[in-house]
């Protein structure tokens, strides 16, 4: 006689099945890590390594639209003894909304949401 497979000669019983799956929601709860987003220096770096692949007529180009930016004197100016402006600018771009989602006005609208 063939012996029956194991799963079909143990029964569990609901609490078993119960406890199962509360002790594998437990086991996710616990073991999941929270996503990490880019920090400041990431983005500031993917835009830089971006703007680099980019030929010079493209980079002016995107200089120019930057420059034109409704708060580029408040939003883009650069720190003192910045070796590269034209880096500087474009990584500030890169994290630029992160920024501005600290400058919310007293309506409560984040200052880069047109409406």
């Amino acid at each position: 006689m063939l012996a029956r497979p194991l799963q079909q000669s143990i029964k569990e019983t609901p609490v078993q099945k119960l406890r199962s799956i509360l002790v594998s929601v437990l086991a996710l709860i616990l073991t999941v890590q929270p996503a990490l987003g880019w920090s400041e220096g990431g983005h500031h770096l993917i835009a830089v390594l971006a703007y680099d692949l980019m030929q010079p007529a493209q980079q002016k180009r995107l200089m120019e639209i930057l420059e034109n930016h409704p708060r580029f004197a408040e939003d883009f100016k650069p720190r003192p003894k910045v070796a590269d402006l034209n880096h500087w600018t474009i990584g500030r771009a890169g994290y630029w909304p992160e920024i501005s989602l600290h400058s919310i006005d007293r309506t409560g609208t984040i200052n880069w949401v047109q409406h």
